[in-house]
């Protein structure tokens, strides 16, 4: 179950994934809706409605909106299980990122940011990439909650992604960078004092 942290803000937790099911497959339920109806209206089949409501499929962000949306669910109610898959999602994107390499990962990314000439990103969780200092860096790619890393592979991720800040100083490139402050205060920022976040 989800936990709070000394300001109140929501932790994800290792039941949430099972909250969401649970949640879906109630409010499935108050509409009146078989698994069938359901993945009729959304254009999904009744198997991977199944499959969600038992946890065995983690659904996108847009999934859960068009059930919402189907089931009638209440705009709190829905905002909140929106930003819980959100999360989810977020962290498994995070766990994979590690597990196949993530300084290699960085390069490629900052390779992608040479050749851009906007740059756009959003991160409701934590400071981006972009703009994180190095000790900022090693909190994450160090952060105990992901696949471990070795010291040595936290220190080339960390360096990997310091060299994408050189983007940053190319006049050729416009940037449009949004970051939701708050987060910040989330899991990993719990368990630690965060240095600075970012350069400027």
């Amino acid at each position: 179950m989800s936990t709070r942290d000394s300001k109140g803000s929501s932790v994800r937790g290792p039941g949430d994934r099972a909250r969401l099911s649970a949640a879906l497959r109630e409010a499935r339920r108050r509409a009146n809706l078989t698994g069938a109806d359901a993945g009729h209206k959304g254009n999904m089949s009744q198997s991977k409605i199944s499959k969600i409501e038992r946890g065995f499929l983690l659904p996108s962000v847009d999934d859960v909106d068009a059930l919402c949306r189907i089931y009638d669910v209440a705009d709190d109610e829905r905002a909140g299980l929106l930003a819980l898959v959100n999360g989810l999602r977020s962290e498994a994107s995070t766990r994979v990122i590690l597990a196949r390499g993530a300084a290699e990962f960085q390069r490629r990314i900052g390779q992608l940011e040479e050749s851009a000439s906007l740059i756009r990103a959003y991160e409701p969780a934590m400071v981006i990439g972009l703009l994180q200092t190095p000790a900022y860096m090693r909190c994450v790619f160090s952060t105990p909650d992901s696949q471990a890393l070795s010291a040595q592979h936290v220190a080339d991720s960390v360096t990997a992604r310091l060299s994408r800040q050189v983007a940053l100083r190319d006049e050729s490139t416009q940037f449009v960078l949004i970051m939701a402050e708050g987060r910040c205060a989330g899991r990993r920022a719990r368990r630690r004092s965060w240095p600075s976040r970012s350069r400027r």
